[in-house]
């Protein structure tokens, strides 16, 4: 019913210890079909060998896919729902940030709805940094793309069809924000968002840097732009 998509980037100490979230996730759903894509985004500290050994002990069905160089958190995840197999589509970041009674959260209402997002309910926890971002990034985006949606860049599950789509072309971090953009123009997805807890990790996180967000902010103005045309064009075409 779901695969896993856990895009990561030399994350030797933490990659374990996400799958292992993820299958008691799968445990207290009891959720018996699905499968985990580790996603080895160029890493170079031997995250692919402590998977692969993981496997090998303990007989799981983890498929590792090693991307030639870094591409990028969100082409990552495209080359993982381009290889995954169920009907739903889930990415997890490697850094063992969610806790598996936070996943299970969105597990029990895939059956209801197309696409089941998060939000952070310990919001006030979070790396400062990251904090101030949200709190201008979202209500910003709300206004300019008319919604109320809580938050842009949680842990989603979706159906795969919905997603590839979306036919998504961003590499980067703001791959959900192109995302969004397409689903808010199809207007026919039902869709919840569901308060989950994060554990940030502030030191030696890879997920989110000062770096990346210069990034989202000239893929944000692309995307918009981008947006209004689709819906000035569809609008033409009534």
């Amino acid at each position: 019913m779901i695969s896993f998509i856990v895009p990561g980037l030399n994350e030797k100490n933490n990659i374990i210890s996400t799958i292992i979230e993820i299958e008691n996730s799968c445990k207290i759903s009891k959720l018996l079909d699905y499968e985990i894509l580790f996603v080895d985004d160029g890493s170079t500290d031997g995250s692919s060998l402590e998977v692969e050994k993981y496997e090998s002990e303990f007989k799981k069905n983890i498929k590792i896919i090693k991307n030639k160089k870094n591409y990028g958190y969100g082409a990552s995840i495209k080359i993982g729902a381009s290889n995954s197999t169920k009907k739903n589509i889930c990415w997890v970041p490697a850094d063992n940030s969610h806790p598996s009674t936070e996943i299970a959260k969105l597990i029990s209402s895939i059956d209801k709805f197309d696409i089941v997002s998060t939000y952070y309910s310990n919001s006030n926890e979070r790396d400062p940094f990251r904090k101030k971002f949200t709190s201008l990034y979202t209500p910003i985006l709300n206004f300019i793309f008319n919604q109320k949606i809580p938050y842009y860049n949680g842990v989603t599950i979706i159906k795969k069809e919905i997603f590839i789509n979306c036919n998504i072309q961003t590499g980067s971090h703001a791959f959900q924000l192109e995302m969004w953009s397409n689903i808010f123009l199809q207007k026919n997805n039902s869709i919840i968002f569901i308060p989950t807890l994060l554990t940030d990790r502030i030191e030696g996180a890879t997920a989110f840097k000062f770096k990346n967000s210069v990034k989202v902010v000239f893929t944000t103005l692309r995307v918009i732009f981008l947006f209004y045309i689709k819906k000035a064009l569809s609008l033409l075409n009534k």
